[in-house]
Order: C-alpha cells, then structure tokens, then sequence
C-alpha cells in the first residue's frame, strides 16, 4: 500500500484562481492565495486547511509569473480556463513535488499498516524518527532526510520544511488533552491522504 495526495485537492487550488478570490470554502476546507511569506522563498503562498480544526495546514510558493500564468488563463467572463492544460491540477511537476513531501514526513514521522487479522489500519511512530527527536528543545531545527527539515516550535506545534523553503506541512496538537503529532497525522491522513494499492 502507498499513500498519495488525493489529486483532487489540486482542482481546490485551481478553484482560487477560477473564483478570482484570495480565500474559497470547499465542504470543510479553506483554501488561501497569501501575500508573499517572509520564511518562504519568493512568490505567492497557497495554503490549505480544514475549519473545524487546526491540526494541519499545508503551504507551499509558486512564483509571480506562475501566477501571472494562472490567472491570464482564467476567463474573465466565465471564470474558466481558456487552456485547459494550464492548470495546478494538471501540473504534474507540482503535485508531485507538493505529494513526495507531504507523504515522506508522513513516513518519517510515522508507521502506517493494515493489520490483516485486525481488518483496521494501525498508526505508530517509526523508530528512526523517535530516536532523532531524542533531546530536542523550542526552536531546534532538525534536518530529518535529504529534503525534510522540522522546526520545534511549542509543545503543541511542530513545522515540517524542504530545503528551498517552498513547501511547509505545520502540525499542531493539544497535548493538555493526550493528543500528539500522530492525531494530527491521524487528520491529514483522512482529510486529503489516499491509499493507493498496487
């Protein structure tokens, strides 16, 4: 089993520039176009998370002439697509950098399997990332691979990073009620995280 981003979540961005807004509600979700973002590299931030909580919000840059090409693309009558190729849904460089990060913290982070005779999915730390994390304090920055960084924020908040600053995963908990970074792996996993079975 491997887990992937619902490509689907990609047509939840296009609808910001399909809508001509900065902020749409799709069901649960909110989706932002950010002014430029000051800890991140250039550009425009898209960010997207859900309203009934806050356990994750997930941001990443495109640059002001993506952008430029975003919105010359959308009708300015219809508020559709002229070229229908020109779209974050049908960038594939885009989702699949934005994917392999999102689902390599996931793995970091945590151990994700089926158990058979259980019929119900498990979810526990993976042992690397519990030994990395072994005496770190508020503020330390920890590269955990080649492409993932976490910053240690708070107690109840941890940010997950590439290296060129473009793509962020922030994960927030509440520890006061036993909850830990694996609840809110727990929501991103059933809010825009899929199964892929081969």
């Amino acid at each position: 089993m491997n887990l992937s981003i619902d490509r689907e979540v990609m047509r939840w961005f296009d609808s910001l520039f399909q809508s001509q807004n900065d902020v749409i509600s799709i069901n649960n979700f909110i989706c932002k176009l950010d002014d430029y973002d000051k800890s991140m590299i250039g550009g425009k931030v898209i960010s997207l998370g859900k309203y009934s909580t806050n356990y994750w919000k997930l941001e990443f840059n495109i640059s002001d002439s993506y952008l430029l090409r975003l919105k010359k693309n959308v009708h300015p009558l219809f508020n559709e697509y002229i070229y229908e190729e020109l779209t974050l849904y049908n960038d594939d460089n885009m989702f699949t950098t934005i994917n392999r990060f999102v689902i390599r913290v996931f793995n970091i982070v945590a151990d994700y399997e089926y158990d058979v005779r259980e019929g119900a999915y498990y979810i526990n730390y993976n042992r690397y990332f519990v030994d990395i994390c072994r005496g770190i304090s508020h503020g330390d920055v920890i590269k955990l691979d080649y492409d993932v960084l976490m910053l240690v924020n708070s107690d109840n908040n941890i940010v997950f990073f590439n290296d060129e600053n473009t793509i962020k995963l922030n994960l927030r908990f509440d520890t006061e009620m036993g909850e830990d970074i694996l609840d809110s792996l727990l929501d991103l996993r059933k809010s825009i995280i899929t199964s892929k079975i081969y």
